[in-house]
């Protein structure tokens, strides 16, 4: 009998051996035959994502390994495919912002991690009129599939504007920022450009900018584009359309490949753009960035564009938003909300990471900040990345701040805000 045992176990481990030890993609089962995981190997070991999913199909969770560490973002899911905590691991560390969510979608605890080390915790009180936004159904399969099907353009005609040779044609025309580069600044811009009857761009409008430079370089080259014209109901008309520029490192030794000048200047914040031609051929330094404001709703990003030709109060003048300075732009409300204490209570919850002192980093992180009627950030959203920590830093000093509530019609209204925060390490 234990002959039998032994032979039974070595055959069982054998099949084990067989199953796990290989390249490529294993997949694992229900007793009904649905999906339960898919786990990528290289050489024997755990590389790349592995997802594991709930017996409806939804995605449960899924994980990014490097020779069978974690090793890059942690994403779990509740049933229906919203998203329950995100958070990033470097070298088997937890680091950067871990984000948990309620299970309506509604943002529920921030921290954030400096290698391993917890830095600081912020929790967000339950909001039960909250809406998850698509992009909150991460895990849902379904979603993600109709998310795919969809084309690379947004407009609202029968058929949208589209830049002869493809998305392609405008990110060959990128000119990578030198300070972008120098920082190692990947991410992406989401544009909105009028193009009339003739295929011409005629206005671009930044729905989500990137710092140091790559903004306005992706705004030259969406201008520098030629269109094929929107169509609806069979006649050429003029139309937006939106236009996703992707800015990544293509030789990853470009990342932080020289040391930064002593001086550098602080980067415009150009979420609220609208550059015109004449702007295009002066200098970078003296470009001037108008103040009308692009109203973004946080249901989708369809949703954004509808609501960007609507106006905004802007909350800052001009010569108000300083250099180095934290400031309200604007939000979709007659009067703003304000900081409980001034701005100097951001301030005061700001914790500027150590790579901004190493690395001479300077330039603003951009945040699309949703505030309820009783003065509570209810959600947080980079519009305008820095990289480096920063974005993190701004959404978790803004998440510990409380506020005095915007105003409408003279009443209290939940609304959209955005605020700038600079970083510098001259501080």
């Amino acid at each position: 009998m234990k002959i039998i045992y032994k032979i039974s176990f070595f055959f069982l481990f054998l099949l084990v051996s067989v199953v796990f030890s290989q390249d490529g993609t294993v997949k694992l089962y229900y007793d009904d035959g649905k999906i339960k995981a898919e786990l990528n190997y290289v050489n024997d070991v755990l590389n790349g994502f592995s997802t594991w999913y709930y017996h409806n199909g939804n995605k449960q969770k899924e994980v990014y390994y490097s020779d069978g560490k974690i090793d890059g973002r942690v994403r779990y899911f509740y049933e229906n495919g919203l998203i329950k905590a995100e958070f990033e691991v470097k070298d088997g560390i937890r680091d950067g912002l871990t984000k948990l969510y309620y299970p309506n979608g509604g943002l529920k605890e921030v921290k954030i991690f400096d290698k391993g080390k917890l830095i600081k915790t912020v929790k967000v009180g339950y909001d039960s009129s909250f809406v998850a936004p698509l992009e909150r159904y991460a895990g849902a399969i379904k979603q993600l599939e109709k998310r795919k099907r969809q084309n690379d353009f947004l407009c609202e005609v029968d058929q949208c504007p589209e830049p002869i040779g493809g998305l392609e044609a405008i990110q060959r025309k990128i000119i990578y920022p030198p300070k972008a580069k120098m920082y190692g600044l990947e991410g992406k811009v989401i544009l909105k450009a009028t193009v009339d009857a003739k295929g011409n761009v005629k206005k671009v409008q930044v729905i989500q900018g990137l710092g140091l430079g790559c903004t306005e370089a992706a705004i030259k080259a969406v201008k520098n584009t030629k269109f094929l014209p929107a169509e609806d109901k069979g006649k050429t008309v003029e139309a937006w359309v939106s236009l996703t520029i992707q800015f990544k490192l293509s030789n990853k030794k470009e990342k932080i490949a020289a040391r930064p000048p002593e001086k550098i200047e602080t980067p415009e914040a150009v979420d609220l753009a609208e550059i015109t031609p004449r702007q295009q051929t002066q200098h970078a330094e003296t470009k001037h960035i108008s103040q009308k404001a692009i109203r973004l709703s946080s249901d989708s990003l369809k949703k954004n564009l509808v609501s960007a030709s609507r106006k905004e109060t802007v909350q800052q003048t001009p010569h108000a938003i300083q250099k180095n300075k934290i400031a309200i732009l604007s939000c979709n409300a007659d009067i703003c909300p304000q900081p409980i204490g001034g701005i100097e209570a951001i301030k005061k919850n700001l914790v500027v990471p150590h790579k901004v002192k190493q690395l001479k980093l300077e330039g603003d992180v951009v945040v699309l900040t949703t505030i309820d009627e009783f003065g509570n950030v209810r959600d947080t959203h980079v519009i305008q990345k820095l990289g480096h920590g920063c974005d993190e830093a701004a959404e978790v000093a803004i998440l510990d701040t409380r506020f005095k509530p915007g105003k409408k019609n003279g009443r209290r209204t939940r609304c959209n805000v955005k605020i700038l925060i600079p970083f510098s390490y001259r501080e």
